[in-house]
């Protein structure tokens, strides 16, 4: 789908950079084409921010207004010169500054990227790279511009506007906002003080939690992590020795093989619910058959094995339509 909209784009005359390996179609038609090493997207990023920097091609009245830490990032990416980066990554410093000043100098410009930045140990530290790109140029907070991330699987932008993330509730809002989390307590009908502001545990880290005895339980749910993983041998050694590993799922994949339990999720065409994509355009999703078997949706689930945990008070939700109006109240600014 991206794909041919970016055709498109170009058809009508967009210029396209691409950073990628191989050499790809888009590739053919880029104006510029790093084809760098693999898993050297840091330091070319770095370069690119070096570069934009080293030509004064900074916008300073958005990083002046809108931005902190530009002084550390600056600092952070002196040593990175083209020269310096060409010498690792077989790519022409010129190459490296063309594609700066076009990046720099166009607006709006839009970065879109895959599971090539992000599936590396230094898969955080790339996209943390790339906002610090947008940022130093300002294109960011504007109609065509900003960074639109293509995710390995589908809803995984709707999972994180939910609050699937360890620092933030739905909506973004921050678990160690005071306010926040007395708000969100209301909302929920939860004691005061319940929420405690912790900031919970990166999925990247879970193995070493599960390896220094911080988490006894750990609960799977839609994904292949010994396939997906950066380190699976890593991952596989923790769960042999999690006490107790719950994998929720549609397939008998190579993770649910090694689950103490495995919960039969519903797939799409047999659930119903919502999708949001990159840029937070939100499909429903309707029951085109019934799940076989024991087969069941994950909301279901969830609430069944609250009931049973006894907080089925704080789970009474009776189909999916209940859940999407208790989103649009407590995000009102994503889904209101």
């Amino acid at each position: 789908m991206v794909a041919m909209h970016v055709q498109r784009a170009l058809n009508r005359g967009a210029k396209l950079i691409v950073i990628d390996p191989v050499k790809t179609e888009f590739a053919n038609r880029a104006a510029v084409h790093l084809q760098l090493e693999p898993e050297h997207n840091i330091p070319v990023i770095n370069a690119l921010i070096h570069s934009i920097i080293d030509e004064d091609l900074v916008n300073h009245e958005f990083v002046k207004n809108y931005t902190k830490g530009y002084e550390y990032v600056k600092e952070a990416v002196k040593d990175y010169s083209p020269e310096a980066v060409a010498k690792y990554t077989r790519l022409n410093p010129e190459d490296i500054r063309k594609a700066a000043r076009i990046y720099a100098t166009t607006r709006p410009a839009v970065i879109t990227h895959g599971m090539g930045v992000t599936h590396f140990n230094h898969g955080v530290g790339a996209v943390c790279d790339i906002s610090n790109l947008m940022l130093v140029t300002g294109n960011v907070g504007e109609l065509g511009s900003g960074d639109l991330p293509i995710r390995g699987q589908e809803n995984v932008q709707g999972c994180c506007d939910m609050g699937m993330l360890p620092n933030v509730f739905t909506g973004y809002k921050a678990v160690t906002d005071e306010n926040a989390r007395a708000w969100f307590e209301q909302q929920w009908n939860l004691p005061k003080g319940h929420l405690d502001g912790k900031i919970g545990i990166h999925k990247t880290e879970v193995p070493d939690a599960i390896l220094d005895g911080r988490v006894k339980f750990f609960w799977t749910m839609g994904e292949n992590p010994v396939m997906t993983d950066p380190n699976a041998n890593h991952f596989l050694r923790a769960i042999s020795e999690v006490e107790m590993y719950v994998v929720q799922d549609i397939f008998l994949t190579e993770t649910s093989r090694k689950a103490d339990v495995v919960l039969p999720g519903a797939c799409s065409g047999e659930k119903e619910g919502t999708y949001a994509n990159a840029e937070r355009r939100v499909q429903h999703s309707e029951i085109v058959v019934t799940p076989p078997g024991q087969a069941k949706q994950d909301w279901q689930i969830i609430c069944e094995l609250a009931r049973r945990l006894g907080l089925g008070d704080y789970f009474t939700f009776q189909s999916p339509e209940q859940i999407w109006e208790e989103v649009r109240r407590v995000a009102p600014h994503n889904y209101g």
